[in-house]
């Protein structure tokens, strides 16, 4: 994919689930999906872990931990590679909520795994 290429695109299905085993503390999994196009693709599955700060308020701090395994490959020029490796994902951010056991959140999930040459 190159900057500026008006025929260029990336889609991304990114959801994550939380089941909440005790107050505050969710247990879940994050399962990712993302193409590039003439780019890479990407498949991550982490099952995680999140504890919520409840402070009282709707608005509450939020930090998560999980380890699971993304696949990674791409094609250029004729010529194909893959891999699967393990991840370590973890992030945080602040979460409001609805009432009814809705909320939304904004978040940074930086990842760890072994970098592409």
């Amino acid at each position: 994919m190159k900057a500026g290429d008006a025929n260029s695109w990336m889609f991304g299905l990114n959801p994550a689930v939380r089941y909440f085993v005790m107050d505050g503390l969710g247990v879940g999994a994050f399962l990712g999906f993302n193409k590039i196009k003439d780019g890479p693709t990407t498949v991550r599955f982490v099952p995680q872990a999140e504890y919520n700060f409840n402070l009282g308020s709707r608005l509450f701090p939020y930090a998560g931990l999980g380890f699971g395994f993304q696949y990674f490959s791409v094609e250029e020029g004729g010529v194909s590679a893959s891999s699967t490796d393990a991840l370590v994902q973890f992030g945080g951010g602040v979460k409001m909520t609805f009432g009814g056991g809705s909320s939304a959140s904004a978040s940074t999930s930086p990842s760890s795994s072994p970098t592409r040459p």
